[in-house]
C-alpha cells in the first residue's frame, strides 16, 4: 500500500478558527480534552476538501467523541456531504458512557458508532473502509516522564497501549484507496520518510496529513 504525505503551511486560518466546541461535551473529571481536535476538525471541513457526499469515517483514540463530532459537524456545515458514518475506536472501556451521552447530543447521532478495544487487533476487520480517519494519538513516549496517579490521563498523555508509529500504520491499512488520514501529534515525529512531513502547527500539536495513494484495492 503506498502513502503520501502532504506538507504546507496554514497558520493565518487556523488563527480565524472559532475554538469553540459545536456542543456541550460530557468528559472524565480527570481527563479534559485539549482544543486541538476542536481546532483540526473545523480546519479540515473547510480547507481540505472537496469532499464526496458520503464519507465513512473513524476517530481513532476517540474517547468521549470530540474530534471526530466536531469534525462531522463542520463537514456538514462546509460541504455537500449528506451521509456521514462516524467510527469511534477506543481502548478504555471507560470513555464509553461519556461517548454514549454525546453520541446522543449529535445531529447524526443514529449514524454514529462505539468500537471499543485495542485496534491493532481489529484492523484487518476495517482494512481499507474508510474514507477519512482523523486520531489524537498519546502526546509522549512511555520514557519521557513520570506517570500520572490517573490511568487514563496516563493513557491519554503516554503511548502505554503501543507505540505511535504501530498506531499510524493501523490507521493507514484502514483507508480505502485515494483515503485520507489526519493525525494530531505533540513533537515526536519519525525523523524521516513520509510519515515526517508538517501539514500544520496547531497550538502544540502538528497536524499530519496522509493519503493512500493506492487506485486499486
Amino acid at each position: 500500500m503506498g502513502f503520501q504525505c502532504s506538507s504546507f503551511h496554514c497558520s493565518v486560518l487556523v488563527d480565524r478558527l472559532s475554538r469553540q466546541f459545536t456542543q456541550v461535551y460530557d468528559q472524565p473529571s480527570e481527563y479534559h480534552f485539549c482544543l486541538e481536535p476542536v481546532i483540526a476538525a473545523e480546519w479540515i471541513a473547510q480547507h481540505q476538501g472537496p469532499w464526496p457526499r458520503e464519507l465513512k469515517i473513524a476517530d481513532v483514540g476517540a474517547g468521549c467523541g470530540v474530534f471526530g463530532m466536531e469534525l462531522c459537524h463542520h463537514l456538514r456545515r462546509f460541504s455537500r456531504c449528506h451521509s456521514l458514518e462516524l467510527h469511534g475506536f477506543e481502548i478504555q472501556e471507560l470513555f464509553f458512557p461519556f461517548f454514549q451521552r454525546n453520541r446522543a447530543r449529535a445531529p447524526n447521532s443514529k449514524s454514529i458508532y462505539w468500537q471499543p478495544g485495542d485496534i491493532r487487533r481489529t484492523a484487518s476487520h476495517w482494512r481499507g473502509a474508510f474514507d477519512l480517519i482523523v486520531a489524537n494519538l498519546p502526546f509522549f513516549p512511555r520514557e519521557n516522564s513520570i506517570l500520572s496517579p490517573s490511568s487514563v490521563r496516563s493513557q491519554c498523555r503516554f503511548e502505554l497501549n503501543g507505540l505511535n508509529s504501530e498506531l499510524e500504520q493501523t490507521i493507514l491499512t484502514m483507508l480505502k484507496p485515494k483515503g485520507l488520514a489526519y493525525v494530531l501529534t505533540r513533537g515526536f515525529l519519525p525523523p524521516e520518510g513520509i510519515l515526517s512531513q508538517i501539514v500544520i502547527r496547531i497550538r502544540r500539536s502538528f497536524l499530519v496529513r496522509y493519503e493512500n495513494t493506492v487506485i486499486d484495492p
